[in-house]
């Protein structure tokens, strides 16, 4: 998304007469990162997340983040149909949006009073007009003869032979294609021409959308499988791992291999879940692209990330007590339920 445009929201529908595409784009929307799906992944119990979404879940605790059924990202399968669905809407979002803010501007234009306008009578109609003023003879005579050197005459002659129109010949005696390929032939050739010029456009019209993209405006299925896939990564037994082998391991995939085991391990993980997300993708990005996603989650969340975001890691993992910190957490949970149904009220 260009940096000069407003961010997407469903909420952008609401107010406008289409406001029923704002349940049609939440729908579109990933229930764990609340974007547009990126490259949709579908589970073995049939829910759908983007792919490094859900790789990302799983890496966590093995369950599905909706109905919490234990799954695994070897069983994941692309969900072709949902992103081409998601494509489509994105590239028809901003047309679609700005011709239903325009229709209910109209609307509410008409809504509002609006001034009295002036209208001329009949020119020989000598009454008052809506504003007040009067119209004498002089002037409706000059308004009159105004409207008529405006209007033009056009005389149209009917010929006995138009249903035998031919087409323009140049000096040469030849004519070019009427349905445009850009040949030249005698006029007595341009009826046989015609029936092999339909036939010739036709096959190249069906062939040129078998190789090129399909009316979604993405490459077709066979297409799909035309570049070598890259092999996704494995999860390593890291219990099994030494420091220095685990470093070893790191290095052969050419990424930091510096910090603790612990570090490495977590390192090792997001690595895995952004190399096989990008093996999902139908458009794959280059490893310079991938390595700079890795940096970003070091800043953030790995060893480069600030000390004061230590807390925020603990709910990522796995021996995390969900239990223990709602009851520690009660009090505020309480206090924010009920402000949310005192605004509800109002």
């Amino acid at each position: 998304m260009a940096v000069s445009q407003e961010i997407a929201d469903s909420t952008d529908w609401l107010n406008t007469p289409l406001n029923g595409f704002s349940g049609l784009e939440n729908a579109l929307h990933c229930q764990i990162c609340k974007e547009f799906y990126e490259t949709p992944m579908i589970t073995s119990c049939s829910h759908t997340f983007c792919s490094k979404c859900i790789r990302t879940s799983l890496s966590i605790d093995g369950r599905c983040p909706t109905c919490r059924a234990s799954d695994q990202a070897s069983k994941l399968r692309n969900n072709w149909a949902l992103e081409e669905a998601v494509d489509s809407f994105v590239r028809a979002r901003p047309a679609a949006l700005s011709a239903a803010r325009r229709e209910r501007d109209v609307v509410e234009q008409s809504k509002r009073p609006g001034k009295r306008k002036r209208t001329i009578v009949d020119p020989d109609n000598t009454e008052m007009l809506e504003n007040g003023g009067r119209t004498t003879r002089s002037k409706s005579r000059r308004i009159a003869s105004s409207q008529a050197s405006q209007q033009e005459h056009v005389e149209i002659t009917d010929s006995e032979d138009d249903s035998d129109i031919q087409p323009e010949t140049s000096l040469d005696g030849l004519v070019n294609c009427p349905l445009g390929c850009g040949k030249r032939m005698k006029i007595e050739q341009v009826d046989p021409h015609l029936d092999r010029c339909e036939d010739e456009r036709t096959q190249a019209s069906r062939s040129k959308s078998h190789i090129s993209v399909n009316g979604f405006g993405r490459i077709t299925q066979p297409s799909r499988h035309s570049f070598k896939p890259q092999e996704r990564l494995a999860e390593l037994n890291y219990s099994l791992l030494r420091d220095q082998g685990m470093r070893k391991k790191l290095e052969e995939l050419g990424i930091p291999a510096s910090g603790s085991k612990q570090l490495m391990v977590r390192r090792h993980i997001e690595w895995v879940n952004i190399w096989n997300a990008n093996c999902d993708s139908q458009h794959p990005r280059t490893k310079k692209e991938l390595l700079r996603d890795l940096d970003i989650w070091e800043r953030t969340q790995g060893g480069k990330a600030p000390s004061n975001s230590g807390h925020m890691n603990g709910f990522m993992r796995k021996d995390f007590d969900g239990a223990e910190w709602a009851s520690k957490n009660k009090d505020e949970f309480s206090k924010l339920i009920a402000d949310a149904r005192r605004k509800e009220r109002n």
